[in-house]
């Protein structure tokens, strides 16, 4: 039987860069529309603490606020593809200690790790994710490029993207010709990453940033 004490105690375990029990933490979402879908952010609100961020060891990875990113759009990050799927978005903490990579881990391979306290995984219903994931070619992860941006310290957890809208097809007109590009910006503390996302539409399907 699990008492309230010990629960509270398993949830504070599972929020290591969070405060105290009683801060609240603020749910939510940015969409970006495309040219020919959308990709939508949400997360919650995690005040900024210097002592708990130095407690993440090297190669460890965080949640972000338990950040996810639906991708609706098929996207690009650099030469890598970010095929349409619902994804865990964390950050990778590298062996050298810095915030160097995005993280990117389909939610339904996640959800099938899951199992009860002090149980395994059920390994076939693992295995058939991902055979489901290789057969729609969605990784099973995707490691990004979190490049280092300005920007002034922040009390809590925020992300934000700035979108810098597709090519329409003529002058005047709203009708697309490419994918959105755009860049998403994560600010805690004084540590401030971002990367750069473009949609894979129209002639941007086929531009290197796609292969």
């Amino acid at each position: 039987m699990i008492t309230l004490p010990s629960f509270a105690a398993m949830l504070l375990a599972s929020l290591p860069l969070a405060l105290p029990f009683l801060h609240p933490h603020v749910p939510k979402a940015i969409v970006v529309q495309g040219a020919g879908g959308k990709a939508t952010l949400t997360w919650f609100t995690v005040p900024y603490n210097k002592d708990q961020v130095a407690t993440l060891p090297n190669g460890a990875e965080w949640h972000l606020g338990f950040a996810t990113l639906d991708v609706a759009m098929p996207l690009a990050a650099g030469k890598t593809v970010v095929p349409v799927a619902k994804y865990k978005l964390n950050v990778l903490r590298d062996g050298q200690g810095e915030f160097s990579k995005f993280v990117l881990i389909p939610t339904e391979l996640i959800a099938a790790r899951r199992a009860p306290r002090g149980q395994q995984p059920d390994q076939a219903k693992v295995d058939a994710v991902k055979k489901d994931l290789a057969s729609r070619s969605i990784p099973e992860r995707l490691e990004l490029e979190a490049a280092k941006s300005a920007g002034k310290d922040a009390e809590h957890l925020d992300f934000a993207i700035l979108t810098r809208g597709f090519e329409a097809v003529e002058r005047g007109s709203a009708n697309p010709k490419g994918g959105v590009s755009f860049a998403l910006f994560a600010d805690f503390g004084d540590l401030h990453r971002t990367l750069e996302l473009v949609e894979q539409f129209g002639d941007g399907a086929n531009s290197d940033s796609g292969k």
